[in-house]
C-alpha cells in the first residue's frame, strides 16, 4: 500500500527473504495503469525489532525515486480497533499468485490481541495467500484502517491495525499522513483533518460540478463566475482568528447559486484540484486546507452528517446524534488559533424536516456554542423554508447570513458572465459556435440574464441550450419568455424521446424519487404507474446516461446498483408542478406508495430493493399512507426503522397507534436483525412481564396481565431483576430494572 511519494507499506513476512539494505526489490503498480515494466527499486526497509515478526507482521518499503504521477497515496485512516467492529472492509490481492487479482469484502467481526483484527469474508471471492499486505479498505471512514496478515482455510482473515502499525513505528509518523494539509504564506496552519475531496463520494456528484458551473461531472468545461464578496466574505470568516460562537449560513432562492459558491470554497480550499483550474482563473478561493469536513446533506439524516463530521477527526460513527459533540471533545486536538471548518450544503434538501432541525440543533449549534476551545465553526447551505417552515427561524440570533439574493452578494454582471460563458460552452467548445463574436454573443447574454430573474441555473440552462443547438446565433428578441417552468420545458422537449415517450414524462416521473434515486426498475415502475406507459429498464438507463440528459445524476451503491435521481431541485420542483396539472400530488403519491408495497411484497420484503426500505416512508407520508407500513409487519421486519420514525406520529388507526408506541418503547429493535424484530414486534409488551423469572407471588405475576407501559427510560430487553412498588399522585406504579442499570416504569389500578 503505496502511503506517500515514496514510502510502501506491506507485510514484513512477504520481504522477509530480503536484506534491510540494498535488497534486490522492486514495486509495481499493476491497477494504475501503468505498463508492467514501469516499476521502482527499493532501497531500504524497515520493520520493528521491538516485537517478534510473527506479531508486529509489517514493514516499510523505502523507494529509490517517486512512484509514478498515476499512482495516488492511500487516504489513511487510525481509528482504534475495538471501535471498528461490524464495520465493512473491503481489500484487494493477488490470491494464489495470481497476477490479475480480485476484490474480497465482508465486515469486521471483532477485535484481537495486539492491535489485530478479525475478517470475516462475505463475498464470493475469498482472502486467500496472496493478498498479505493489501490495504483493508473501510466504508464507514473513507480510508485503509489496517493491512491484510492472514487468511485461513475458510476464506476468512487477520489484518493488523494502523493504529497499532503507528504505535510500533513511531517514526514513520502515519498521523502525519492521516491530517496533512498545506497552508498559505501568512495564515495559520489548519487544524488536522482526514476528511479529503478526493475520496469523498459527493466530490464528483456535487462539489467538482457545482464548482466549475456545470449540471454533472462528466460535463467538461469552467463557467463559474463571479459571486467575489460572497467568496471573499466566506474565506474571512473561515480563516479569522477571534470566533464568536455564530453559525455561517448562505442562502438564496432557488437557483442563487448557493451550492456553487459554497463548492468552489470547498473545491479550491484542496490543494490538489485548485491546482488544476485554467490559468485563467483569477476568481476568489478559499485558503488551501480551510475546509476540514464538507458534507452534502442531500437526502440524508442527522446521524448520516455526524457520521462523516466524526469520521473527519478519525472517530468512530456515533450512535446517536447528540454523541457526536463528546466524540469530538475525545478525539481532536486543541490547538490555538487553528479553526476546524465544517461546511454543511443543502440542508433544506434532507431526508426530512425533522432531520434538518436536528442538524442544526444537535450539530451545528452544540458544535459552536460548546466546543470554542477546539475551534470548530460551522457553515451551513440552505434555502429559508421548507415544507415544516422558516429553517432560519431555528438558529438563535445573531447567526452571520451571506443572502446571495441581497444586492451586496448580487451583480447582474456576474450572471451575464455566467450565461455568456456557457452560451460559449466555455470548456467544451463547438467549432461551429455561432457566439464567438462577442457583438452576438453579449447582448444574448445580458438579456438571458435580465429574463432569468437572478436564477443561475435558468440563465446557464437557456444559454446552454443555444449554445448546444443553435446554427445561426438567436436574437435577444426571439427569448421572450422569463418563467422558469417554460424555460425548462422548451429545453426538455428539444431532448430526444425515451422509446415512443416523451422524455418529460420520463423526467417527471423521476422528479418523485427521494435519494439516493430509482433505479431503473423503480423508475420503470413509477412511469407506468403514473402514466400507464411500458418502457423497459434498460431504454431508461440509457437515456440518463445520455448527454441530453446530463442533469440526472447516476449513484452507484456498495452493491454496483445504479440509482438516478435529478440532480437540480429547481428542475425538481418544475417538473412536480408540471405534473400537478394534470394529477393531484397527493394521489400520485398514494398510486406510487401502493404499486412500491405491492412490488416489495410480490419479492418479499428481504429481497426488495433497498430504496423501498429506506425511502418508502417519505412516499407513504405524501401518500397519508403510513398507517399501511406500521401494520405491515414483513415489511417493519425489514426497513431501515430510522426513516420511518420521524413520520410514526401521523399513525390514525388503534392498530397503527399501537404499533407505533411498541417501535419507539422497543430500544432495540433498530438495530435487531429482522428474525429477532418479528419475535418482538409479535410479543406484547404487557405479556412479556408474565414469564419473567421473578421471586414474587403467582397472584402478583397475574396482576401484571393487566398492566400497560407508562414510559420507558432507554428500555431494557436483558431479565428483570428487581421490581418496586410505589405510589405517584394517588396512582400506584411499577418499577422493574435490568443488568443495564435502566428502569422501566409500570401503572396500573390494581394493588400489588
Amino acid at each position: 500500500m503505496v502511503i506517500d511519494t515514496r514510502r510502501v507499506l506491506t507485510c514484513r513476512h512477504v520481504v522477509a527473504q530480503h536484506p534491510k539494505t540494498e535488497p534486490s526489490l522492486w514495486v509495481t503498480f499493476p491497477l494504475s495503469g501503468e505498463d508492467p515494466i514501469v516499476r521502482r527499486k527499493v532501497v531500504g526497509i524497515r520493520v520493528c525489532e521491538d516485537m517478534p515478526p510473527a506479531i508486529a507482521d509489517v514493514a516499510v518499503l523505502q523507494l529509490i525515486e517517486d512512484v509514478p504521477s498515476s499512482v495516488r497515496p492511500a487516504p489513511i485512516r487510525l481509528p482504534e480497533p475495538n471501535k471498528m467492529t461490524d464495520s465493512c472492509w473491503r481489500a484487494y490481492g493477488f490470491a494464489h499468485g495470481d497476477p490479475f487479482g480480485h476484490s474480497a469484502y465482508g465486515r469486521i467481526s471483532g477485535q484481537l490481541s495486539y492491535g489485530w483484527i478479525r475478517l470475516q469474508t462475505l463475498s464470493a471471492d475469498r482472502l486467500a495467500p496472496g493478498f498479505s499486505g493489501s490495504g483493508v479498505w473501510c466504508p464507514d471512514y473513507r480510508a485503509v484502517v489496517g493491512l491484510v496478515t492472514q487468511a485461513n482455510d475458510e476464506g476468512d482473515g487477520r489484518a493488523i491495525t494502523l493504529f497499532q502499525i503507528d504505535k510500533w513505528l513511531p517514526e514513520e509518523n502515519l498521523t502525519a499522513l492521516t491530517t496533512s494539509l498545506t497552508g498559505r504564506s501568512g495564515v495559520t496552519a489548519p487544524k488536522p483533518s482526514a476528511w479529503r475531496l478526493s475520496t469523498d463520494p459527493e466530490a464528483g456528484r456535487h462539489w467538482l460540478p457545482r464548482a466549475r458551473g456545470v449540471t454533472r461531472d462528466s460535463e467538461r468545461g469552467y463557467r463559474f463566475r463571479g459571486r467575489v464578496s460572497a467568496l471573499r466574505k466566506i474565506r474571512q470568516w473561515l480563516d479569522r482568528e477571534n470566533l464568536d460562537r455564530r453559525v455561517l449560513v448562505v442562502t438564496g432562492r432557488p437557483g442563487a447559486g448557493k451550492s456553487a459558491v459554497l463548492s468552489r470554497i470547498v473545491t479550491t480550499a484542496d490543494a490538489e484540484i485548485r491546482a488544476q483550474l485554467p490559468p485563467d482563473d483569477d476568481a476568489e478561493m478559499a485558503t488551501i486546507g480551510s475546509v476540514a469536513c464538507a458534507v452534502h446533506a442531500r437526502g440524508k439524516m442527522a446521524i448520516d452528517v455526524a457520521s462523516e463530521i466524526a469520521r473527519a477527526v478519525s472517530a468512530s460513527p456515533p450512535e446517536r446524534v447528540d454523541d457526536l459533540t463528546n466524540l469530538l471533545r475525545q478525539t481532536l486536538p486543541i490547538c490555538p488559533g487553528q479553526n476546524f471548518n465544517v461546511v454543511i450544503d443543502a440542508l433544506d434538501e434532507v431526508s426530512n424536516p425533522a432531520e434538518a432541525r436536528a442538524i442544526i440543533h444537535e450539530i451545528a449549534l452544540p458544535l459552536v456554542e460548546t466546543c470554542a476551545d477546539l475551534r470548530i465553526q460551522i457553515v451551513i447551505g440552505t434555502r429559508r423554508y421548507d415544507a415544516q417552515g422558516n429553517l432560519l427561524d431555528e438558529l438563535p440570533r445573531g447567526y452571520e447570513i451571506i443572502d446571495l439574493d441581497d444586492p451586496r452578494y448580487f451583480d447582474i454582471t456576474d450572471l451575464v458572465s455566467y450565461a455568456l460563458a456557457s452560451l460559449r460552452l466555455v470548456g467544451d467548445e463547438r467549432v461551429d459556435n455561432p457566439y464567438r463574436d462577442d457583438t452576438v454573443a453579449l447582448p444574448l447574454a445580458e438579456h438571458i440574464a435580465k429574463l432569468s430573474d437572478r436564477n443561475f441555473f435558468i440563465a446557464g440552462l437557456i444559454a446552454r441550450t443555444h449554445g448546444l443547438h443553435d446554427q445561426q446565433a438567436a436574437t435577444p428578441h426571439e427569448i421572450t419568455s422569463s418563467y422558469a417552468t417554460d424555460t425548462l420545458r422548451t429545453y426538455i422537449h428539444q431532448l430526444p424521446q425515451v422509446g415512443e415517450m416523451p422524455a418529460e414524462v420520463a423526467l417527471a416521473a423521476l422528479s418523485f424519487a427521494e435519494e439516493p434515486g430509482f433505479t431503473a426498475e423503480l423508475w420503470s415502475i413509477a412511469i407506468n404507474t403514473l402514466y400507464e406507459i411500458d418502457i423497459s429498464p434498460q431504454k431508461l438507463s440509457h437515456f440518463a446516461r445520455s448527454s441530453g440528459a446530463n442533469f440526472i445524476t447516476e449513484v452507484n451503491s456498495e452493491h454496483s446498483i445504479a440509482t438516478f435521481h435529478i440532480a437540480h431541485q429547481v428542475l425538481n420542483e418544475c417538473l412536480r408542478e408540471v405534473r400537478g396539472r394534470i394529477a393531484m400530488p397527493v394521489e400520485d403519491e398514494s398510486r406510487l406508495t401502493k404499486a412500491f408495497i405491492s412490488l416489495g411484497e410480490s419479492v418479499g420484503w428481504a429481497n426488495a430493493p433497498l430504496y423501498l426500505l429506506r425511502c418508502l416512508p417519505a412516499h407513504a407520508q405524501r401518500a397519508g399512507m403510513i398507517d399501511a407500513l406500521l401494520t405491515n409487519d414483513n415489511y417493519l421486519c425489514h426497513a431501515d426503522l430510522r426513516q420511518l420514525r420521524p413520520f410514526m406520529d401521523l399513525a390514525r388507526s388503534p392498530e397503527a397507534q399501537a404499533k407505533a408506541r411498541l417501535l419507539s418503547q422497543e430500544s432495540g429493535i433498530t438495530d435487531a436483525p429482522p428474525s429477532l424484530r418479528a419475535t418482538m414486534l409479535a410479543s406484547p409488551r404487557e405479556e412479556s412481564l408474565v414469564d419473567v423469572d421473578l421471586p414474587i407471588s403467582n397472584q402478583t405475576r397475574s396482576a401484571l396481565r393487566y398492566w400497560t407501559e407508562r414510559d420507558s427510560l432507554y428500555g431494557h430487553e436483558d431479565g428483570v431483576n428487581a421490581v418496586c412498588a410505589f405510589t405517584l399522585d394517588n396512582q400506584t406504579l411499577l418499577a422493574t430494572t435490568s443488568d443495564d442499570k435502566s428502569i422501566r416504569i409500570w401503572s396500573t389500578e390494581a394493588a400489588v
